[in-house]
């Protein structure tokens, strides 16, 4: 269970070795082996025997804005393996396998991305043949990338961006067309957003967000070592380069609560100069990423050779530890990292 806590004047103690989070409406208790991450927005509080006892259980607590944006965080100052993961992410980090590391990450998107539109173009047959098409060139333009050159990323880091950058403005005016027409927006709108639907996807863009950086930190992995987001000053530059390849889930999920409508325009208030998740639009969005990170994919083949369905959430932990057991057992020696692969379809759709 992941405890979001964002209502006014909500509180979150212990009581008997358990958390104690009281509201308007009452106390509740929960068992912290029922918990899963812990996070507070602005005018709630939390005490230090609460903040113990979630570091005790490795629970991470986020300090969040109203608007889904992390801020903070509690957790053990214990990493989750040894140094020599961070030594060599280190000099991996200016290599060529790097590099090839970080197009798979741009290639799984890429797929994913075109794995998305093609569903929706059974979804929404007046506007199939324009997903289709998005999603035949996403996947044309995934497969370039198997052939660029073997060099350091410094050498194509731009060219990558805007690579990445070109095809994410396809994507997005393809993924329109699926919206109701309510929905739909003229451009990609950050924070703040400029209409319903991308206050929606960037508040759901930061709980992806949470899940992938406490992944990085407990894989033993460095946050602030990226390989195409380098110079991002006090933040973790590799969450933002593992986080590409499983945007796609979240876009889907976005449409998906719009398709159906369950998400509405009146979930959303307008504040300053843009439009933000009101507390109804937090209620439905924080459940409903929780529920479909939740449920387990299709079956794929363990080393022992036994078949086991991994959840989203359990998917993106993997990505961060099999990074981290490359760094540990296969670097140097493999230095072109040939175990980051191209030409499979991508798991993440």
């Amino acid at each position: 269970m992941h405890l979001v806590i964002n209502s006014y004047g909500c509180s979150l103690r212990k009581k008997k070795g358990r958390f104690k989070l009281k509201n308007d409406k009452g106390e509740t208790l929960f068992s912290p082996e029922q918990i899963e991450a812990i996070t507070l927005a602005r005018a709630c509080m939390i005490t230090t025997d609460a903040i113990m006892l979630a570091i005790e259980y490795d629970i991470p607590i986020y300090l969040i804005e109203r608007n889904g944006k992390p801020v903070g965080r509690f957790w053990s100052h214990h990493y989750g393996s040894i140094a020599t993961i961070r030594r060599h992410q280190l000099e991996w980090s200016q290599t060529p396998a790097a590099a090839r590391w970080m197009r798979v990450q741009v290639y799984e998107k890429l797929m994913a991305q075109s794995a998305l539109l093609g569903k929706l173009a059974q979804q929404r047959p007046s506007a199939a043949r324009e997903l289709v098409a998005s999603s035949v060139l996403l996947k044309e333009q995934a497969a370039t990338l198997e052939n660029w050159p073997e060099e350091p990323i410094s050498l194509q880091a731009d060219r990558l961006r805007g690579f990445e950058g070109i095809n994410s403005r396809r994507y997005f005016q393809a993924l329109n067309l699926a919206l109701p027409k309510r929905f739909r927006f003229d451009v990609r709108s950050r924070r703040p957003a400029a209409d319903p639907f991308n206050a929606l996807l960037n508040y759901l863009y930061g709980m992806l967000y949470q899940l992938v950086e406490h992944s990085i930190v407990t894989a033993g992995l460095e946050p602030t070592i990226g390989i195409l987001h380098t110079d991002y000053y006090r933040r973790p530059a590799l969450a933002f380069d593992l986080i590409e390849a499983l945007r796609p889930w979240v876009d889907g999920l976005a449409v998906q609560l719009c398709i159906s409508r369950r998400f509405k325009q009146l979930h959303t208030r307008i504040r300053g100069e843009g439009l933000w998740l009101s507390e109804e639009g937090r209620k439905l969005a924080i459940p409903a990423f929780d529920e479909v990170f939740g449920l387990p994919l299709e079956q794929e083949k363990e080393e022992e050779g036994m078949e086991v369905a991994f959840s989203r959430k359990e998917r993106a932990r993997r990505k961060c530890k099999q990074l981290a057991q490359f760094l540990l057992k296969d670097w140097p020696r493999d230095s072109l990292g040939s175990r980051f692969l191209f030409g499979l379809q991508s798991k993440v759709a």
